[in-house]
């Protein structure tokens, strides 16, 4: 009878377990279904913002796959303007480089509602094609009722010898979509016959460039043509080595009169421009017979290499707040005339650091003199002034009329000191481009185009001032491998006196 009872006890206590056990499992496997449940509902929820809301971040150090600052704008005044632009992009179709245009254009799309694209495949529509005479496969096609601008492959990818190397496809698709806007187009001219860089040869990646941006670039001889053609809107002077004749100087104050825009980018050459710089006296500058020479914001090697500090305005804003260095070489000390009291405002936009000078003898013995001029030196100014009224009293002439109807209009001239940044070798160098051509909006007076380039992959550059230069060089070549030498000689010691 205990015998019975015990086992009934016990199978009592069994079976209590067993439920409580059940019961476990039972709440493990609901909170493992809820939990699936939960995560299932949000990934639903998840998926469904990602599809709506189109998010994402650019984690690379200058946004390369983001859309520029330009390009952002160029949409805005699309919208703003209220035209549609259908971009008809013609590739084969599963293609690589389909696949990273529809990826660019899809930016285009999120970012501008007054802008579509589609794809044409054009070896399955020949006829489509042929409607539109392309040509190449590859060409992007923009539309704007009743006007067009074509992207050709070349525009969007550029190839090497071991095949595709860079794609351009956002500053090609910005550059044809500000045409589009534009409407007129600008024609700016470099002048030439003073030993000046030519667009052909030093400046051909910038006249590439320029062209690309939809302006009209030519070269000009004041003294072949006899004047300044009528269409010029900006004048370029880019290195001169020889001065200007008489007849050059008087045509040049002219157009500077009649409310024109000319830059001057001068070298230092040791050959004086008397006839150049009695221009810039008319507008309160000065360029020194002396170079820069720069110990702290400078090449490791090359004193005379300078990357710049930036003075606020509007050509210089968006690349200070952006970090931007530019890499100006061997440059011409500028300053402003003290006590001008001529009617040009100017602006310092770039200058050297204080740990500078205006080297007058850097062939010789390079060292600072009393005579010369300290930090910081000018290294690039603008300047603009109104056009007066030159109607006397009692006065009124053919002359004077003219005068008066282009009252209100500026007259704007841009120094800088040295035309080396804009050459072939340094032009992408830095912020080099960018600088050049926010100073040429500026000149032509369209401030709303000032802004940071469409990006490119590029080899970042590290730029190492001098003084950590020379620490790098002293503790990687002594301290270094003294300290190596001295921990192995220690330790050596130590185990000898183990032994002994």
């Amino acid at each position: 009878m205990a015998i019975w009872k015990s086992t009934k006890k016990q199978r009592s206590v069994g079976n209590a377990e067993r439920k409580q056990t059940d019961s476990r499992r039972l709440l493990y496997t609901c909170n493992t279904l809820l939990v699936i449940l939960i995560v299932f509902t949000a990934g639903i929820i998840i998926n469904l913002l990602a599809a709506r809301y189109n998010w994402r971040y650019d984690t690379t150090r200058n946004k390369l796959y983001s859309l520029s600052e330009q390009t952002r704008q160029v949409l805005a005044a699309l919208d703003d303007k209220g035209q549609s632009v259908e971009v008809i992009a013609f590739y084969q179709e599963g293609s690589s480089n389909e696949r990273m245009v529809q990826q660019l254009l899809k930016e285009y799309k999120e970012r501008s509602k007054n802008l579509s694209y589609r794809f044409i495949d054009p070896y399955k529509h020949p006829a489509e094609a042929k409607r539109y005479q392309i040509q190449q496969e590859g060409t992007v096609l923009l539309l704007m009722g009743e006007e067009e601008r074509k992207i050709f492959p070349s525009d969007i990818f550029s190839y090497s010898y071991y095949g595709q190397s860079q794609f351009y496809g956002e500053q090609a698709v910005t550059r044809a979509l500000s045409k589009l806007l534009a409407g007129g187009e600008k024609h700016l001219y470099f002048l030439q016959g003073h030993g000046e860089g030519s667009i052909n040869k030093e400046f051909y990646a910038l006249h590439n460039y320029l062209t690309g941006e939809g302006y009209h670039v030519h070269e000009v001889n004041l003294p072949k043509e006899g004047a300044i053609p009528e269409d010029c809107d900006l004048l370029i002077c880019a290195g001169p080595e020889r001065d200007l004749l008489a007849e050059e100087e008087e045509l040049i104050r002219s157009y500077l009169a009649q409310g024109g825009r000319v830059m001057f980018l001068l070298d230092y050459t040791g050959t004086k421009l008397p006839r150049v710089l009695s221009i810039l006296a008319e507008w309160g500058l000065e360029a020194e017979e002396a170079m820069v020479v720069e110990l702290e914001r400078r090449s490791l090697f090359d004193p005379t290499t300078v990357y710049p500090n930036y003075v606020q305005h509007e050509i210089t804003k968006e690349l200070e707040a952006k970090q931007v260095n530019l890499v100006f070489p061997a440059n011409r000390a500028l300053r402003e005339i003290m006590g001008y009291a001529g009617e040009a405002q100017r602006y310092i936009l770039l200058r050297s650091s204080n740990n500078s000078w205006a080297e007058k003898n850097p062939h010789g013995q390079v060292k600072q003199d009393d005579d010369e001029t300290a930090g910081p030196i000018s290294l690039a100014i603008a300047a603009q002034r109104k056009l007066g009224n030159p109607e006397k009293a009692g006065e009124r002439t053919a002359e004077t009329e003219g005068a008066k109807e282009k009252e209100g209009i500026e007259s704007r001239l841009l120094l800088v000191a040295n035309s080396i940044f804009i050459t072939n070798s340094y032009l992408e160098q830095g912020g080099n481009l960018n600088f050049f051509y926010n100073s040429v909006q500026w000149l032509l007076g369209e401030e709303d185009k000032i802004t940071i380039l469409p990006k490119q992959a590029e080899l970042t550059q590290v730029s190492i001032p001098a003084r950590e230069g020379v620490f790098i060089r002293w503790f990687s070549m002594g301290l270094l491998p003294l300290a190596i030498l001295g921990l192995g000689g220690f330790i050596w010691i130590r185990r000898r006196k183990k032994v002994k």
